[in-house]
């Protein structure tokens, strides 16, 4: 969505009205409502839901079970995260063995998790962690993964490697792909310059980026044939 469009906009004033720290963070907290709120409704009465690096932020989960009375579950290699504050959790997991049964979630969702999969599980793929996905997930089940582009974490997501990031949904075992992009088109708010932050690693050797490129959000929602 551009900023331009986003009912979030306060135009007069040039700012986001999202709740939020941070320019990024600001647009996935509208993104992720704007998503529930057209998703759950299509799902059954207290869906299954899972949430793939859930980390310590309870803001998603507290929507899914007090907004959209969902049955929720999170999966986190980590028992604690950043400055020893703990996950919140419910079972420890990585996305390659999620310790689920076949197609026993209606919704799974991935919060700026997937660009650090293979920093947590080094023998295991991205692909792989999407095709694991497709085994707990019912059929016509919903996912929606979002990443931060040009930002951190896998090099096909800083440099927007678009055809490797569209050959991990296959048509064969996805469909009604829609490839959201929230806040590549800025204007008329400010850019977003977060990887030049010194909390950001910087693998710059594999980035093709320009120094004045501004980061935004990739977010992917799906369903399962």
């Amino acid at each position: 969505m551009k900023c331009v469009d986003c009912p979030m906009l306060d135009n007069k004033n040039k700012i986001c009205k999202s709740e939020g720290k941070g320019i990024l963070r600001k647009c996935l907290n509208f993104l992720v409502d704007w998503n529930f709120d057209r998703i759950f409704p299509k799902l059954e009465s207290n869906p299954k839901t899972l949430e793939v690096g859930c980390g310590w932020n309870s803001r998603y989960r507290d929507l899914c079970i007090n907004t959209y009375k969902s049955n929720w579950f999170g999966i986190d290699p980590q028992e604690r995260h950043g400055k020893g504050r703990s996950t919140i959790r419910t079972k420890s997991g990585v996305v390659s063995n999620i310790p689920f049964p076949e197609k026993y979630f209606d919704f799974v969702y991935a919060n700026q998790s997937m660009e650090h999969w293979e920093d947590f599980d080094f023998e295991h793929t991205i692909e792989d962690g999407i095709k694991e996905i497709y085994r707990i997930l019912k059929y016509n089940g919903y996912l929606m993964i979002n990443v931060p582009i040009h930002l951190h974490g896998n090099p096909i997501f800083i440099n927007y490697d678009w055809q490797t990031i569209r050959s991990l949904f296959l048509d064969e075992y996805w469909y009604n792909i829609d490839w959201q992009e929230w806040r590549k088109e800025y204007q008329p708010l400010e850019p977003c310059f977060s990887w030049k932050s010194s909390r950001v690693k910087k693998p710059y050797k594999y980035s093709q980026f320009l120094e004045n490129t501004s980061s935004w959000i990739l977010n992917i929602v799906c369903r399962k044939r």
